[in-house]
């Protein structure tokens, strides 16, 4: 200051010390951290008249007071004698009321706005206090993981530059947990700031836990009056326990069959979940490391039975489970290719066996049929016979077999027709042949046509068209490997109707309706010999009885009537 202001300070001070000093109440106003504190001057309300000037300071911690400010009514503005720490922070209101900015806890002390009238001096007191919410907690140095059972830290749940310092609870899946010195212990820290004077708080969670732990969210909330709860993000584990129970599984689906391969899978109920296994089989046991599976190859009806698994480290946690091979065995006999003569026979036989009821099915030429009774062979019976043995019950077990059946025999003509054709100069000729191997046919004359049926049941028909050339003699003359057969037919140029050669009957067929007349024939007469010669006898014996009785020969007369009618019967 200049000698002048010194002056009219020093005449101020020297007045103001003349006066009578008053002191008003004491008023409290609260600022938030780093914002900036208004403190007011008279609570606010119209300065009385005469003010001279208007001085802020404040009580330092030994009690003495400090200068911060002076307004001097007849200036604008007003003159700083401020300490170090609010240099740059201060300004005063048009009411004027004390503005400092960045407020910081060093801030929390008592203001005094001294008003200086004419006749007076009135100071106004006000407690500052500095408020500041923490920071959202976080939890740290959580765990990898949790052991049933075993009191654990969960984690620590930190806020920081809290003032005053907030309070901490934790939660677990949202509900409260509170320490009972067993299960759950909680412990709570605070530390203040050398420099700011800000606190952190630390809170730890101990913890044992439980297998429905898994899963669980584990949280932290700080309350603060100056807003709303804050939660920390949430925190899972892995929670680990030894397995109480082993489990076997059989993963090939069922039915299992010969030749299948199976694979049998082991697991705990243990967390984590145990990786190594021993699998006892039927004759040994294998020990599997980091895998829970066993996979047996190509099973066969003798390893039906039980399998179990237990932990590598621990026999007695056992589970078991028993697998069913299902099997079946068939022997058809024959088997292969069969070659029978006719009218021989051929014994088939089948012999099955199977875990599961059985169906069987029989075809011949892919066709379904009964079970073949090949009993006096025909050539019909020739083929491809295949047995399918089914289980049902078993999907895809089945077997099948087959023999391929061969009828031979000799060549015969069954028949040899002759048909004269519409332009009544032409002949065909049809030579109905059978026999196996197929016969070859040959004719003795020359054929204009040749027409050939297809080869069925061992039977086929070969036709010729011919022009006779006179009164022909033609051949037809059939052959295989195991002999040969000829029928013959006379075939002429001149053709009447009741020549044989009109009629569509062969030479055979005409002997055999021969033989049959001859043969009614013959009958006839022989039976009218034995009418005659009982006739004969029945007269002699009527004739002796009438001399010997002496009566008349009306009843004889009437007898001889009846057997002469009878006669003629017999005759005609």
């Amino acid at each position: 200051m200049d000698s002048s202001a010194v002056s009219w300070v020093t005449a101020l001070f020297a007045m103001i010390s003349a006066l009578a000093l008053q002191v008003e109440g004491i008023d409290t106003v609260s600022a938030i951290y780093g914002e900036t504190i208004t403190v007011p001057c008279n609570d606010n309300k119209q300065l009385p008249e005469g003010v001279v000037f208007v001085k802020w300071k404040y009580e330092q911690k030994d009690g003495t007071s400090q200068s911060l400010l002076t307004k001097s009514i007849v200036k604008d503005r007003a003159d700083f004698d401020a300490s170090p720490e609010y240099v740059g922070r201060l300004d005063i209101g048009k009411q004027n009321e004390l503005l400092v900015s960045n407020a910081t806890l060093q801030d929390q002390r008592r203001f005094n706005c001294m008003v200086a009238t004419t006749s007076d001096v009135i100071e106004h007191l006000v407690n500052v206090k500095v408020y500041k919410k923490p920071s959202k907690p976080e939890i740290t140095e959580s765990p990898k993981y949790l052991d049933v059972g075993k009191l654990q830290m969960i984690g620590k749940c930190i806020s920081k530059d809290g003032n005053p310092q907030g309070n901490t609870t934790w939660y677990r899946n949202g509900a409260l947990l509170e320490s009972d010195g067993k299960t759950v212990d909680i412990s709570d820290t605070a530390m203040q700031a050398p420099v700011t004077g800000l606190i952190t708080t630390t809170s730890v969670l101990r913890y044992a836990a439980q297998k429905t732990d898994v899963r669980a969210n584990f949280t932290c909330n700080v309350q603060h009056f100056l807003d709303k709860d804050q939660e920390s993000g949430p925190v899972t584990f892995p929670i680990y326990y030894p397995s109480e129970k082993v489990k076997i599984e059989v993963l090939t689906p069922s039915p299992i069959r010969e030749g299948d391969s199976v694979t049998l899978k082991c697991s705990g109920d243990g967390s984590p979940p145990p990786a190594s296994f021993t699998f006892f089989l039927k004759d040994k046991k294998e020990n599997v490391e980091n895998s829970n599976n066993y996979t047996i190859e190509s099973v066969s009806r003798n390893m039906t039975g039980d399998y179990s698994c237990s932990l590598l480290n621990d026999e007695n946690l056992k589970d078991t489970a028993t697998i069913t091979v299902h099997y079946l065995d068939m022997i058809l006999t024959p088997v292969g290719s069969v070659t029978k003569e006719v009218g021989q026979s051929v014994n088939v036989t089948l012999s099955k066996a199977s875990s599961a009821d059985l169906a069987v099915t029989w075809k011949k030429d892919n066709v379904k049929i009964d079970a073949p009774t090949l009993q006096k062979l025909a050539y019909r019976d020739a083929g491809n016979y295949e047995c399918e043995v089914t289980a049902a019950a078993v999907k895809g077990l089945k077997k099948t077999s087959s023999f391929q059946l061969i009828v031979e025999g000799k060549p015969h003509i069954k028949n040899l027709i002759k048909k004269l054709g519409q332009d009544g100069k032409t002949n065909t000729l049809s030579c109905i042949v059978e026999g196996s191997p197929k016969p070859t046919v040959q004719w003795n004359v020359n054929a204009s046509t040749v027409n050939e049926s297809p080869y069925v049941n061992g039977q086929f028909t070969h036709t010729i068209t011919m022009i006779p050339q006179g009164n022909d003699t033609v051949y037809c003359t059939v052959s295989n490997k195991l002999g040969q057969d000829q029928y013959t037919v006379n075939v002429s140029t001149f053709h009447t109707p009741s020549s044989k050669s009109d009629e569509s009957e062969d030479s055979r067929e005409t002997n055999d309706q021969t033989k049959l007349i001859v043969g009614v024939v013959v009958g006839l007469i022989v039976a009218a010999l034995v009418a005659g010669l009982i006739y004969w006898i029945y007269m002699k014996k009527s004739k002796q009885g009438s001399w010997k009785t002496g009566e008349k020969d009306r009843g004889s007369h009437e007898e001889n009537k009846k057997l002469e009618e009878n006669n003629h019967k017999s005759e005609a």
